[in-house]
């Protein structure tokens, strides 16, 4: 697994992906509407996700993004080409045992589109029961569209490596 740390890595595997869009951008439909329907369900989930952390991450005291290590993976890569989403210029870590470079004194300074799913899918347990305790629609509607999503970033990647390869 490549996690396209250095700078030049980094550069090479955004460049070849966008290679790929352009030499197969016909054959890549599908796989762009799968991605555009994962943008719509993120659009929907971010302004609960935005009440879940102002009303916990301010107040935590061991917050999970400063010793989280995360990166934006071949998925994440692909969905951020496929809607023209601005790529981060550099990987998220610049080594595994360090912190993720974007996160910064008041959260991650990344818009949300642009971060890894993994930021998007953790909730802590104190996000979880807050959910829980918003009513079982909210919490429903949480789970539900976070598996939709990770359903349909499987069947992108499938169908941009069989288009691409």
């Amino acid at each position: 697994m490549s996690l396209w740390i250095s700078p030049a890595a980094w550069i090479e595997a955004n460049q070849s992906i966008k290679h790929l869009i352009r030499s197969h951008n016909a054959g890549l439909e599908t796989a762009k509407n799968i991605a555009e329907n994962i943008q719509e369900k993120l659009i929907l989930l971010f302004p609960f996700l935005e009440d879940l952390c102002s009303l916990t991450c301010p107040w935590c005291p061991d917050h999970c993004c400063s010793h989280a290590k995360v990166w934006i993976g071949f998925r994440d890569m692909i969905f951020l080409h496929l809607r023209s989403i601005q790529v981060p210029p550099y990987q998220l870590i610049d080594d595994i045992k360090k912190n993720c470079r974007y996160l910064g004194s008041k959260g991650c300074t990344l818009d949300r589109e642009m971060r890894p799913w993994i930021c998007t899918l953790y909730l802590c347990p104190t996000q979880m029961n807050i959910a829980r305790k918003q009513g079982s629609n909210r919490h429903e509607f949480l789970i539900r569209i976070i598996e939709e999503i990770k359903t349909e970033r499987k069947k992108m990647e499938d169908e941009f490596i069989k288009i691409t390869s």
